[in-house]
């Protein structure tokens, strides 16, 4: 269960990482709601699509959703433009740190 629309079930807040049960099957939690997860992307359409409206210059991408969010933005897809400064409440944006994927030869 996610961490977003607070009003299907009451937490009011970023919880704990695995507060919501229901890793993926890569051991990963919270990959939508709970916080958005800020990116080093710029913001901008992609290749061949459109936006609703042109990107700021200094946005980047979030992506998944957060404790706020209702349940169309709390998805895996769901992305949209923050600004890095100056901008409103970063009250419910994280990051999410990772690690490279480690390169195995076919002889291992």
């Amino acid at each position: 269960m996610a961490n977003a629309d607070t009003s299907a079930h009451g937490h009011a807040g970023v919880a704990d990482v695995g507060e919501h049960k229901g890793a993926s099957p890569f051991g990963a939690f919270d990959m939508v709601g709970n916080a958005w997860e800020w990116t080093a992307t710029d913001f901008a359409a992609y290749p061949g699509g459109q936006l609703a409206a042109s990107p700021q210059s200094g946005q980047k991408v979030i992506r998944g959703g957060s404790w706020k969010s209702n349940r169309n933005q709390a998805t895996t897809t769901s992305r949209m433009g923050l600004l890095t400064h100056g901008g409103s409440d970063y009250s419910d944006t994280g990051f999410r740190c990772a690690k490279a994927a480690e390169v195995r030869s076919s002889s291992q």
